[in-house]
């Protein structure tokens, strides 16, 4: 090979690579830009979202019908609540203090924030969550931001289903009538005549026919039977006299039916227990808890309750309606028992109110009872179970 013809190919391929490392010298800050833009922008998306789950996921939560292990409803259990915020919306670095919880009556109402508040038919939980973001590449031009996403869902009371409730508009009754036939009396007639012939010198003979004529009609009518013989002389060798018997007789009479009475149903009204409900009984260690709800626009009174439960061996210490202790069996005598208002403690609160709710417990002096079968009576003929 020609030395100068070498010579020229090294020098030109030392050119080359030269110029390669000059373009990818001025290439690479740009990628390296677009490559931590990309990365920057990823997490703040990804932080976004998990603010939003975080306040969507903790507005269902608190919503939710029933009781959660800590023995009180959902939308009361605050520290529940923000445990799932924070639990969904780690990325974000959510703690307490990024989320608030409220209630509201509905859409454009006040938001009343505080854990927890009292509730009417339609209140609304609200849970909102904040969190600061700040970029992690100093080489990405983008400014501190707050990130923000508010959530309400209407608190659900109770979704048990038991049925379909009775109509509260009874059914008329037709009542069955029976139709006394008229009877018709079939009169009975015997006749008998008797006749008296005494033969002499005189040639008019004496004729005296007695006629005895015995209706007997099954509905006691009087016929009239009037006989009038009629006597033509003829020796007594010759023929016999024939009289003749012409009766008259009174029609039957026509009976008008005994009149038939229509009786009057009485009904008796169907309670309304749409609006008494009690929500999902949960056991924690000795006590068994519900929550009652009252959703009418009147007060009702606790007439009664019935529990059972396994094992019997169990005794219950005491029954806990609202913040009124209503039964207290000194020691635990009940295993199972039912009561009623004249075994309730003198004093005790049995109330609820329209609208409101409350919980009941049911307490043991040992753990672990099951299978629970609880039954409350209101005054208003109504009963419910969790």
């Amino acid at each position: 090979m020609n030395p100068m013809k070498l010579f020229a190919f090294f020098k030109l391929n030392k050119k080359s690579k030269g110029q390669g490392m000059v373009e990818f010298a001025l290439a690479f800050p740009i990628i390296l830009l677009i490559t931590f833009g990309i990365i920057e922008f990823g997490r703040f998306f990804f932080s976004y979202i998990s603010v939003y789950i975080a306040s969507r996921e903790s507005a269902r939560f608190g919503s939710a019908a029933g009781m959660t292990p800590n023995g009180v409803p959902h939308y009361w259990d605050c520290t529940a609540i923000e445990q799932r915020g924070m639990d969904l919306g780690f990325f974000a670095g959510l703690t307490t203090d990024s989320i608030d919880v409220g209630y509201d009556t509905g859409p454009d109402t006040t938001v009343t924030w505080g854990c927890p508040q009292p509730i009417v038919a339609g209140s609304r939980i609200v849970v909102r969550v904040v969190s600061n973001y700040r970029p992690i590449v100093p080489l990405v031009n983008m400014p501190p931001m707050t990130l923000r996403s508010q959530m309400a869902r209407t608190i659900i009371v109770n979704i048990d289903v038991s049925g379909i409730p009775p109509s509260p508009t009874p059914r008329p009754v037709t009542p069955t009538m029976t139709r006394t036939p008229s009877s018709t009396p079939t009169p009975t007639f015997t006749f008998t005549p008797t006749y008296t012939h005494t033969p002499g010198p005189s040639p008019t003979p004496t004729n005296t026919p007695t006629a005895t004529n015995t209706p007997t009609p099954s509905n006691t009518p009087t016929p009239t039977n009037t006989h009038t013989p009629t006597a033509t002389y003829c020796p007594p060798d010759v023929c016999t006299p024939t009289p003749t018997n012409t009766p008259t007789m009174t029609p039957t009479p026509t009976f008008t039916p005994s009149p038939t009475f229509t009786p009057t149903p009485t009904f008796t009204p169907t309670p309304n227990c749409t609006n008494l409900s009690a929500g999902t009984g949960t056991i924690s260690s000795n006590i068994f808890s519900f929550t009652i709800y009252n959703s009418a626009a009147t007060d009702v009174v606790i007439t009664g309750i019935s529990a059972d439960w396994a094992p019997s061996s169990k005794l219950l210490d005491y029954i806990q309606f609202g913040s009124s202790i209503i039964w207290d069996a000194s020691g635990g005598t009940a295993s199972p028992p039912i009561f009623s208002t004249t075994t309730f403690n003198t004093g005790s609160n049995i109330t609820l109110n329209a609208n409101t709710n409350k919980s009941m417990r049911l307490v043991f002096t040992s753990a672990n009872p099951k299978d629970f079968a609880v039954s409350v009576s209101f005054s208003n003929g109504c009963t419910v179970s969790p």
